[in-house]
């Protein structure tokens, strides 16, 4: 397994209006499978990104991303393959997502599909193999039981007003917030497959918040009404203090209108242990596998148990 911190450039067929982008982020390459020389290995990354040109009044155009500072994240595969002790050569592909969150509109995200060559020279020597007996594992269950909260962003437009008039744009802030917990079965010291529950807290279910006919409509639905109940099933990959997860969920209980995203649900994000059982998490929740709907900072225990 390797990590650590890398930098990322990118720039688009857009200079006008997206210019470039810069990301520092933290990955995980994690092996899958070996044969011989060869080593597939899982591609995660996590971190924080620079927009050079997003939304404003002189950049309407820009209808990707509304913020200059965001989330980074990218999942991919790498194939690598071992030239010598100390030199390896990769080929992968690779998914990325930059998007804040929903904290700032617009936010339907900048998605790459990329590919990648990679040569690698490894200044340590020879790794030395201690003979450390590893302890038998023996299948066992934990239970994570957290609190989080969001605030994202939604923004009208008055189309009775010019692009460039800052009266056309109506923001509305929106809070989420709930309690989670999620069963897992831990199939190795790394790996643990689970499934889970949320009671939740939406702001924005069961409202309006449009323009028709040049008009704002902005409603204010009864509590209860906000509520919801999902479930999800869950992946969880855990490195010393630190996990990486990533969920599929379904809304069981909500109230909806057709400005409402889908009932599917996905989330990926990280974990780490601040004492003990306690630990912190932040996640991005997202629909169709693109677009984010909102970030979770969570903070909760975890139990454990036979």
């Amino acid at each position: 397994m390797d990590y650590g911190f890398g930098l990322y450039f990118a720039t688009y067929n857009e200079p006008i209006h997206l210019g470039n982008s810069l990301a520092l982020y933290s990955f995980i390459y994690s092996p899958i499978a070996r044969w011989g020389r060869f080593t597939l290995k899982n591609d995660l990354v996590i971190g924080l990104s620079f927009v050079q040109k997003h939304w404003s009044l002189d950049n309407f155009q820009n209808t990707a991303i509304g913020s200059t500072l965001n989330c980074f994240v990218q999942e991919g595969f790498l194939l690598d393959y071992k030239l010598s002790e100390r030199v390896l050569i990769g080929l992968g592909i690779n998914f990325s997502h930059i998007s804040n969150g929903a904290t700032k509109q617009p936010n339907t995200g900048i998605n790459t599909l990329s590919s990648q060559i990679n040569l690698r020279y490894n200044f340590y020597d020879k790794e030395v193999k201690y003979n450390v007996d590893t302890p038998d594992f023996k299948k066992s269950n934990d239970l994570l039981l957290s609190l989080f909260g969001a605030v994202y962003n939604d923004r009208v437009e008055l189309d009775n007003y010019a692009f460039n008039d800052s009266r056309r744009y109506v923001e509305r802030d929106f809070y989420a917030f709930g309690l989670t917990a999620t069963a897992y079965k831990n199939f190795s010291f790394k790996n643990n497959f689970g499934l889970g529950f949320t009671l939740g807290y939406d702001d924005y279910a069961d409202n309006y918040f449009m323009s028709q006919k040049d008009k704002l409509i902005s409603t204010t639905a009864p509590f209860l009404n906000r509520l919801n109940l999902n479930c999800f099933a869950s992946y969880e990959y855990k490195i010393n203090c630190f996990s990486a997860f990533a969920d599929l969920g379904y809304y069981l209980i909500r109230k909806t209108n057709p400005q409402s995203s889908p009932n599917f649900f996905q989330r990926v994000g990280m974990r780490y242990r601040i004492v003990d059982n306690v630990f912190a998490s932040v996640a991005i929740r997202a629909t169709a596998f693109s677009i984010a709907h909102y970030i979770e900072w969570s903070l909760g225990y975890r139990f454990k148990t036979k």
